[in-house]
């Protein structure tokens, strides 16, 4: 089974499937795949990340690092969905900031 072409409570998903981006007033043309997702989950709009929607780059954010370490598969968050994250995990920003820095520092040795 492929990821060309699945369904989802929001209709078919996958990289076959073309859409514009969900934001607002925003017709940039995208596909229905993950590279799209905020989130992980296509359509799972209470999900514990991500509303399940798909942005173009423009609309589609990194995913924080507590993210990413929980395995989460989409390609980032929306605005709304990153701003809502970082609202109910305080102190996470700061501490992605403070790895970063890290890791440049370490870069720079």
């Amino acid at each position: 089974m492929g990821w060309a072409l699945y369904g989802t409570p929001l209709g078919d998903a996958g990289y076959a499937v073309e859409d514009t981006c969900h934001a607002n007033n925003c017709e940039a043309q995208i596909d229905r795949g993950l590279a799209y997702l905020c989130g992980s989950s296509p359509g799972d709009e209470f999900g514990e990340y991500g509303c399940g929607r798909w942005f173009c780059g423009d609309h589609l954010l990194g995913k924080p690092d507590a993210v990413r370490e929980a395995g989460v598969l989409g390609s980032g968050l929306c605005k709304p969905c990153q701003d809502r994250f970082y609202e109910e995990n305080p102190g996470e920003r700061e501490r992605e900031e403070d790895a970063w820095q890290e890791r440049i520092a370490a870069m720079r040795r």
